[in-house]
């Protein structure tokens, strides 16, 4: 009586295929080099590996995703298939299965950002008188304010600049007071106070730990800088809140933010100015005029009065000859084309990165750069020997477009004595 054989599984098949392919053997071929039969072709990766090791030749390579994928999808057909499963039993146990572990990868910021608002206190705004407030009511207009570079926590002296740049945590407090106060009082001035306020987070909130120089000489370390820095703005967009009728924050991470000095491409909100935000978020949480968005992707595009606007903070925008314009040029026909792609056609691009305030015309609509807070630090100047005033963007925008664009200069906040 002839002895049972084993069938062949899909494994077996995988190998023998996999075989023939990386060394031109056939089936025949394969089972005499390895001293087997078809029937008994050993279904363990590692078998088969030992015996091309004897023979000197390298191991089989996995196959896409490993064995264990492999397996799943392919041995035993059904039964292994994840979606056509014979028992129902068996569906509702891989179901529920990766339903937890999709639940665990949720819930963990979920619970996190429970947390800090349960143990951060709602700080009492400080208001803005409104008696000269004159508002215009409609809603066929809003504004725009673009924050950025504020690399809190950074130490700018005038003796290491030549009397150039003077910044500390100090001076990052009184900007941020001078803005909360200016923003409502220009729009004023030029025009009157729309009903909407939209503040754009352009990252690099702080200074960060991703240069050993700022690590060494920064006045707070990073985790103290956000939560600083989050009390600090926090109180400026509550101020705000009490003259608009709605405040819409959107908070973009940095590269000054990054936890590890390697730039990354995956995970890149996992990012000190992505918890400021959140920070920043629980601290506003009482007032109900105020909306944050904080999205995961280093862009974020947003529709304001039928104008499309693309927010990204461009450190990977490359610079030649130490001049940013051709990069972020190149940068923005990309990224049109792409977005073009899926019918989304943007026509304004607001970054930061740069430390200088510019509006550049494009094929339509603009540009816009927005500024830093540091100004002459020892960097700009060692490095490219340059330099600009601490500015940020003011701006006004209808159904047609941006209308009216004021860069404010931050260092009018500091006493002429003291400012350099």
């Amino acid at each position: 009586m002839a002895a049972k054989t084993k069938p062949l599984t899909e494994r077996d098949r995988y190998l023998i295929e996999l075989c023939k392919e990386t060394a031109g053997y056939s089936v025949g071929e394969f089972c005499e080099r390895f001293d087997t039969t078809a029937s008994r072709i050993p279904s363990m990766r590692s078998k088969v590996n030992d015996k091309m090791r004897t023979r000197g030749e390298e191991d089989l390579p996995l196959p896409p995703g490993g064995w264990k994928r492999y397996d799943e999808l392919h041995d035993g057909g059904e039964k292994k298939d994840p979606v056509n499963r014979r028992s129902l039993r068996d569906q509702v146990t891989f179901y529920k299965r990766e339903y937890e572990e999709l639940l665990k990868r949720v819930a963990s910021d979920a619970r996190f950002f429970q947390a800090l608002e349960r143990l951060i206190p709602v700080r009492p705004p400080r208001r803005v008188a409104k008696a000269n407030l004159r508002t215009i009511g409609n809603d066929g207009e809003e504004a725009i304010a673009l924050i950025s570079d504020c690399h809190a926590g950074e130490v700018v002296t005038p003796e290491e600049t030549g009397g150039f740049g003077r910044y500390n945590w100090g001076i990052f407090e009184t900007y941020a007071d001078y803005l909360g106060e200016q923003v409502p009082a220009l729009l004023n001035e030029y025009g009157g106070v729309p009903d909407t306020l939209n503040a754009w987070f352009l990252g690099d909130i702080i200074s960060g730990m991703i240069h050993e120089e700022l690590s060494r000489t920064n006045e707070y370390g990073a985790i103290e800088c956000c939560v600083k820095a989050a009390e600090i703005l926090s109180e400026m967009v509550v101020k705000w809140s009490s003259v608009f009728k709605r405040v819409n924050c959107i908070g973009i991470f940095g590269n000054h933010g990054r936890i590890e000095k390697q730039k990354s491409y995956k995970g890149q909100f996992n990012n000190f100015d992505w918890i400021t935000y959140y920070l920043m978020k629980a601290l506003c949480r009482q007032a109900e005029n105020i909306h944050w968005t904080i999205p995961k992707s280093f862009f974020y595009e947003v529709k304001i009065l039928d104008q499309i606007f693309l927010l990204l903070h461009g450190d990977n925008i490359r610079m030649f000859y130490r001049t940013p314009y051709y990069g972020i040029d190149n940068a923005v026909k990309k990224l049109t084309t792409l977005l073009a792609s899926k019918g989304r056609f943007l026509k304004y691009v607001c970054l930061a990165h740069f430390h200088r305030s510019a509006f550049l015309d494009k094929v339509s609509g603009e540009k816009i750069i927005n500024g830093g807070w540091a100004g002459f630090d020892e960097f700009a100047l060692g490095a490219l020997m340059d330099g600009c005033e601490p500015k940020q963007s003011l701006m006004r925008v209808t159904r047609e477009g941006i209308t009216w664009r004021y860069p404010i200069p931050l260092q009018q906040s500091i006493p002429e004595e003291v400012a350099i």
